[in-house]
C-alpha cells in the first residue's frame, strides 16, 4: 500500500503546471528579479489574481483562492521551485 501512495505522490509532482500555476510562477519570477528571498505571499497572490480572468457577472470571485492553491503546489510538491516560510517566499 505504501508503494502505491508514493507512486501517486510522485505522479502528482511530475505533472506539468496548470494555467493558474503558470501565472503564479510568472509573478514570483518577476518579483524575484528584485529580490529572491523575502517575497511577500500576499503580494504574489494579489498580483496573480489581477492577471487571472475576471469571473462572469454574478459569479463568485475565486481568483485569490485559486492562486493560493497554485502557490501551495509550487511550494510543496517534489522539486518545488519556491520555498515558503511564514508569509514570505524564496526561489529555490
Amino acid at each position: 500500500v505504501r508503494e502505491v501512495e508514493l507512486g501517486v505522490v510522485q505522479a502528482q509532482a511530475a505533472r506539468p503546471m496548470g494555467a493558474v500555476e503558470a501565472v503564479v510562477h510568472a509573478v514570483v519570477m518577476e518579483m524575484a528579479q528584485a529580490q529572491n528571498t523575502g517575497i511577500e505571499v500576499d503580494a504574489v497572490l494579489k498580483e496573480a489574481a489581477q492577471r487571472l480572468p475576471k469571473p462572469d457577472e454574478g459569479k463568485r470571485d475565486t481568483r485569490i483562492q485559486r492562486a493560493r492553491r497554485a502557490l501551495k503546489f509550487l511550494t510543496e510538491s517534489d522539486n518545488a521551485p519556491f520555498f515558503a516560510e511564514n508569509v514570505c517566499l524564496s526561489v529555490v
